[in-house]
């Protein structure tokens, strides 16, 4: 966080406090989360050390509570990541006030590596129009009507073999009926 130097501040356990008090009313809003993420900001620090750190945390306890075949004991959890909290709420690492890297850079990147609606015209799916698959089978459905994203989602599950125009994913494409206002892609 940044303190502007210009205001009259007396001591450094002044500062702490105000240093404190700042982190905090972006995280915890209170000594042990009464009001968690009620200002969050999606600022460098916040997002790169605060959030990152939680959710590293989550997904430590996620993947040893599969590993266990145990669900996560959301007590211990809790605690873990209240610890974590105030231990950042207390840091006075700061952080720049200028956005650092390239956005636009980064956002095409991530683009390029995901995929996105250029799904249909690299040939990763071919139509069939007013077809569909004559079981019910599906993955998952997406009501959203945005094709690219199911498009996405299918080739991105190693268990989607297509989908349709009603958001459907599809585990099996090897037989199709005739069905009318549907269209079936199916994964190449």
């Amino acid at each position: 966080m940044c303190i502007d130097p210009s205001l009259p501040q007396t001591t450094d356990a002044e500062k702490a406090l105000l240093e404190f008090n700042a982190r905090n009313q972006l995280t915890l809003w209170g000594p042990t989360g009464q009001i968690n993420d009620y200002a969050s900001k999606p600022w460098a620090g916040l997002l790169g050390d605060y959030y990152y750190g939680r959710w590293s945390l989550y997904l430590t306890s996620l993947v040893a509570a599969v590993q266990q075949a145990q669900p996560i004991n959301d007590t211990q959890f809790q605690a873990k990541l209240l610890f974590f909290e105030q231990v950042w709420n207390n840091d006075t690492k700061t952080y720049p006030s200028e956005a650092t890297g390239d956005a636009a850079a980064i956002g095409s990147a991530l683009f390029a590596q995901y995929g996105g609606p250029a799904d249909f015209a690299s040939g990763k799916f071919s139509l069939m129009m007013n077809t569909d698959t004559a079981t019910t089978a599906s993955v998952y459905t997406s009501n959203n009507g945005d094709i690219s994203q199911v498009a996405w989602l299918c080739s991105q599950d190693k268990s989607c073999r297509g989908f349709n125009s009603l958001g459907m994913l599809k585990l099996d494409v090897s037989a199709t009926v005739s069905s009318p206002g549907v269209d079936l892609y199916v994964k190449l």
